[in-house]
């Protein structure tokens, strides 16, 4: 108790002689033997335990312990320490109620460990579960020192700059201010620095960001402004105001400004973060350590696991929680059925009887089926009771086969399709690619059966040597060597129909009963061939020109033999046809066209009348009406005609028929009618003409007329007129 000589203070020298000793405030784990004086190692910095120590499911204690040094040198850090462990052991037998529990737990600052079994007369439930926060705080003057940082941006949670009004102050002129590297021209402005090495040793990779504010950062006592940057966000807490005398007080409502997008970096490791123009700023961060979880951003994992098994049932659930995100397995078994659900999704698995088959299926939060597997195949439910659509095995004729459906019936329209296609992985969209569609099933024991089989979006590819597709009695066949398209009798094997492409060897062709042929010609021209050169042809050329040898145009006997060909217009001379005569747009004719039957045409007939088309043109000057009076219409029947068939009507040329000349035809053997047309239409004119002369003359009687009535009613004298 009483030093009484050199040697003891000696020893006391020696016993402090080299001790390092470092401040703190903050709270900590504790070993509760430790007594006050004690050193406790906090951060690998050897600190002096003064405080108070609590219970709160761990033994914490809230230490300060400062040391003074100059200002440039202090350092006082708060940081919360795990390098106590809590540990506690624990065993209950209650007899009274029959229950036993066991607990082994143990408790740091940033994680828990918990093991427990609890057993009654009805159960058993085991539960192991483990909670670790990934995040650490720090907070500190001068800089701050950032531990087990992970390198890269974006693991700095929330960054704070605290104002402070001695710091952040205007500097006015003055004689005896020179200029200096601490010197501030203004206190809204400083410099973050982010390091691996600490302020007295800047390195190449520090990141350098430079803050510019209309207002510097001021404090009132405790309140203070502040400079955060939570979660990337650069913002500016303003609690401070300024009078217009320059003093200072609190706003009613703190104002937030927001600054804009910024992150702070860390390096692997250590990560030092200072404010370069000011060494007594507080500064604090809450960021993310390096850990299994960082590639995830992980701040806090939450994982446990719980069995659970009474008469029953048998239920084991595992459990884990990310920050926000939950995922967890479970699996419950019973006599009946083996139960497999995950947190996350509404749906789980279960294997069970179905059908009287052992079914693994999937089904919803409603114990409704959505999907099952058993010995028959897969199945598909469309409201947990009944199937829609399956695969599977399927036997029919004694033949096996690996079949696709869905579930229809007999004389019905299927409602569901079938389809084979491509689904996208952005969006989860399915588009079909050969589909099945309006499909209906027709009576029973019957072919009625109809619907349409669709392929979008692909080519059908016959790659096959003497395959293709059949139908009926006719087989379509492909040459995969760059041959054509074949249609096959199968019954007699002639070929139908041939579609050949142009190759090295010949030009494109279509041949159809060997007899009838499209093909291109070497000129560019493409040409329709029926027959063949050995037995009669006609040939058509897009060029306009026709070719024929050995034409027959008949009814019951031949009316024409030998070749007949001609160039871009029909010159055939003289042509006879008996039966009906149907042009679709029109027939060029230098010769006669003469047809014992009908002419029929779907766009009228119409003679040329353009006057470049004509010659030797004079007005028509003679009398219309003479020629219609000159002309008697007669009924008739042509020879040809059937026996009480309709009579016809119109004029006939000949001894003792009255007709005028000006409509029989250049030959003399019929009526021109568009001559007819026109002397009709002349006719009309002349008419016209004589009603127009009557009409005036009508207007001038009655203009007479009513000059006589005046006079009667005005009661004038007679005149002779």
């Amino acid at each position: 108790m009483y030093i009484v000589n050199q040697e003891q203070v000696e020893n006391i020298y020696n016993q402090l002689n080299h001790f390092e000793c470092y401040s703190f405030e903050g709270s900590t784990i504790i070993d509760p033997s430790l007594d006050i004086g004690d050193i406790v190692t906090i951060d690998n910095k050897k600190v002096i335990y003064q405080g108070d120590m609590e219970y709160v499911g761990k033994f914490k204690v809230s230490i300060c312990s400062k040391i003074q040094a100059k200002s440039k040198e202090e350092t006082t850090r708060t940081i919360v320490s795990d390098k106590s462990k809590i540990r506690r052991v624990q065993s209950e037998i209650n007899q009274l109620d029959g229950r036993i529990t066991q607990l082994v737990q143990e408790t740091g600052e940033y994680d828990e460990k918990i093991s427990k079994v609890e057993q009654d007369i009805d159960s058993i439930n085991q539960k192991v579960s483990n909670v670790a926060d990934f995040t650490r705080t720090v907070e500190g003057k001068n800089e701050i020192h950032l531990t087990e940082t992970i390198d890269g941006k974006g693991y700095i949670l929330d960054f704070t700059i605290k104002g402070n009004t001695d710091n952040f102050v205007y500097l006015p002129p003055h004689d005896g201010l020179t200029p200096s590297n601490t010197l501030v021209p203004l206190g809204g402005y400083f410099t973050i620095i982010s390091d691996k090495q600490n302020r007295a040793h800047l390195s190449d990779e520090a990141e350098i960001v430079r803050i510019i504010l209309d207002e510097p950062l001021r404090n009132l006592g405790d309140i203070c402004d502040e400079f955060k940057i939570i979660k990337g966000q650069a913002t500016v807490i303003r609690r401070i105001g300024l009078n217009d005398d320059l003093s200072l007080y609190v706003l009613e409502n703190e104002v937030i400004d927001e600054l804009g997008e910024l992150e702070l970096k860390t390096f692997e490791g250590d990560t030092y973060i200072y404010v370069q123009e000011y060494y007594n700023l507080v500064c604090s961060a809450k960021y993310v350590i390096d850990s299994e979880y960082s590639d995830v951003y992980a701040t806090k994992v939450e994982m446990n696991t719980n069995i659970s098994q009474t008469a029953e049932k048998i239920s084991l659930e595992v459990n884990k929680k990310v920050d926000e995100s939950e995922l967890g397995t479970k699996i419950e078994q019973n006599a009946e059925a083996v139960k497999i659900a995950w947190n996350q999704i509404s749906e789980f698995i279960q294997l069970m009887i179905l059908n009287n088959n052992a079914s693994f299926a999937i089904l919803d939060k409603d114990k409704k089926v959505l999907m099952s597997l058993d010995k028959e195949g897969q199945h598909f439910y469309k409201d947990g009771k009944d199937i829609f659509g399956e695969m599977g095995v399927q036997n029919i004729n004694d033949e096996r086969f690996i079949s696709f459906s869905v579930e229809g019936d007999y004389d019905k329209q299927i409602e569901n399709g079938m389809a084979w296609g491509i689904k996208t992985k952005s969006d989860g969209k399915f588009y079909p690619i050969l589909s099945i569609r309006n499909f209906a099933m027709g009576p029973q024991n019957s072919d009625a059966s109809y619907g349409e089989l669709e392929l979008s979006s692909c080519n059908l590819i016959l790659n096959g040597i003497g395959t293709g597709i059949k139908t009926g009695e006719i087989l379509i066949l492909g040459e995969p060597t760059g041959g054509g398209l074949y249609f096959r009798d199968i019954n007699n094997q002639k070929m139908l129909l041939t579609i050949i492409p142009e190759t090295s060897f010949e030009y494109a062709n279509i041949s159809i009963l060997d007899n009838i042929l499209f093909y291109r010609n070497q000129a560019g021209s493409n040409s329709f061939r029926i027959g063949d050169k050995q037995s009669g042809y006609c040939l058509l050329t897009d060029d306009g020109s026709i070719h024929c040898k050995k034409i027959l145009f008949t009814e019951n006997s031949p009316i024409m033999c030998g070749d007949l060909s001609c160039s871009k217009i029909l010159d055939l001379g003289d042509l006879s046809v008996y039966g009906e005569c149907h042009m679709s747009k029109g027939l060029s004719l230098r010769g006669n066209l003469e047809a014992l039957g009908h002419i029929y045409c779907n766009n009228g007939v119409e003679p040329f009348s353009l006057a470049e088309k004509k010659k030797d043109i004079e007005k028509y000057n003679g009398k219309a009406l003479e020629e219609i009076k000159n002309t008697d219409i007669y009924y008739y029947n042509y020879k040809e005609d059937e026996v009480n068939c309709k009579k016809r009507v119109g004029a006939i040329i000949g001894k003792n028929y009255n007709c005028s000349k000006e409509i029989i035809g250049t030959e003399g053997k019929g009526i021109d009618i568009y001559s007819m047309l026109s002397i009709s239409y002349k006719a009309i004119q002349e008419q016209q003409e004589e009603i127009e002369e009557l009409q005036q003359k009508d207007k001038q009687k009655n203009k007479v007329i009513q000059e006589l009535i005046e006079r009667i009613e005005g009661g004038q004298k007679w005149e002779n007129t």
